[in-house]
């Protein structure tokens, strides 16, 4: 047995809970209990498996998923299985003599793939609801990466709700924004009925996620407004020669995104009011969110019909922009990727093929580096891979 795996097989893995959580019949064999620490490998197998069939995980993400034993010194690992103890799915909950905050919260669920279509992701919620509920929490805050849609579905369905407001953890290699979602406990039980438990702080052991701090401002460093506003412009406007595009600059569609998402950028960018910033931000991301639903609606994949237009033109222009420099400068809120819109993102990527660009165009839009290993955007770009697969 490992040190890690000691130092977790030493926790009282019963106590506090309450007398019900031990064991959880769910019908027809299956059923949830807290793992013992000679399952953590095989529980480790079934994370690894759900959270690379069907969805992506980075390889820093991965490799903490092997790290049961560490995480268990601080969250109860609990496992869904069958007749036969085979496991089935995974959820982890933190210890409530560890959690002092107001909210509860659970992570890595996940369901192999053998157990998908049992009903069992939801069942794993039920389980951390019921926790919540337990304990006396009043709201469970969870987060959950960008690209993992099929538990963003789950959670809309369980009455969860997501919080952009509250996006300011970025983790792995690849600078991921977290999503976050909370849920409000309905029916809080009694107070005499409450599971109490006294609050310590916790001994070591890994959180749920590796959080990776945001990136230094180098506000010096950045082009004045209005030399941004040129760029972006500029982008547009090759893009639009190689593509034969009509200048329409003033459609409502291209002032639209000229307004609400270049000029809304920024502003969130270089504005000396927090207040400003943050209202220039979320109108910027709402107006995404809108042409987003826009592309869901209809069958082209273009803003405007079966070709692209100069609003698509002036998009691309402006989403490069926020994806190579303007997050980085926005901290751990503002660090979302066009990736985030998945229209939006293949858009963007019709684009760039359609344009044919050079070497030297690349070059100048940010996407390729110049001879010096510098790029265009003067921000301190981020890392961006440009062939990731859709979400």
């Amino acid at each position: 047995m490992s040190n890690s795996t000691m130092a977790a097989a030493t926790v009282d893995t019963r106590a506090d809970l309450p007398p019900w959580a031990h064991r959880v019949e769910l019908g027809a064999g299956r059923h949830i209990r807290e793992a013992r620490p000679e399952e953590y490998p095989a529980a480790e197998d079934v994370l690894v498996s759900a959270f690379t069939t069907g969805c992506w995980g980075s390889p820093g993400y991965l490799a903490g998923l092997r790290r049961l034993a560490e995480r268990a010194v601080t969250f109860h690992v609990w496992l869904a299985l069958d007749r036969d103890d085979q496991i089935l799915g995974v959820v982890l909950t933190p210890r409530a003599r560890y959690t002092p905050g107001p909210d509860f919260t659970f992570s890595v669920l996940s369901v192999a793939p053998a157990g998908r279509g049992l009903g069992l992701g939801g069942q794993l919620v039920d389980h951390a609801i019921g926790l919540a509920r337990a304990y006396g929490f009043g709201r469970i805050k969870i987060h959950s990466s960008p690209q993992m849609s099929r538990a963003h579905a789950l959670y809309y369905a369980k009455g969860f709700a997501r919080r952009i407001d509250e996006e300011t953890i970025f983790v792995s290699e690849f600078e991921e924004r977290l999503l976050t979602f909370t849920y409000r406990v309905p029916d809080p039980l009694p107070a005499a009925q409450v599971v109490r438990v006294e609050r310590q702080d916790p001994p070591g052991g890994l959180g749920p996620f590796a959080r990776r701090p945001p990136g230094a401002e180098q506000r010096a460093a950045w082009p004045t407004p209005q030399a941004a506003a040129e760029l972006a412009a500029s982008r547009a406007a090759a893009v639009a020669a190689r593509l034969d595009l009509a200048s329409a600059t003033s459609d409502w569609l291209t002032s639209q995104i000229a307004g609400d998402i270049g000029a809304g950028l920024r502003e969130a960018v270089y504005s000396q009011s927090p207040d400003a910033a943050d209202l220039a931000l979320r109108l910027a991301y709402a107006r995404l969110d809108l042409l987003e639903a826009r592309l869901a609606r209809q069958r082209s994949p273009y803003l405007s019909g079966e070709r692209p237009a100069f609003a698509d033109a002036l998009l691309f222009s402006l989403l490069l922009s926020f994806d190579l420099g303007q997050r980085a400068a926005l901290g751990p809120f503002g660090a979302a990727a066009a990736a985030y819109w998945p229209r939006l993102w293949n858009l963007v990527r019709l684009i760039l093929a359609e344009a044919g660009l050079s070497q030297d165009e690349l070059t100048a839009a940010g996407l390729a580096p110049r001879a010096d290993g510098t790029h265009v955007e003067p921000y301190g770009p981020l890392p961006i891979n440009w062939a990731l697969a859709d979400p």
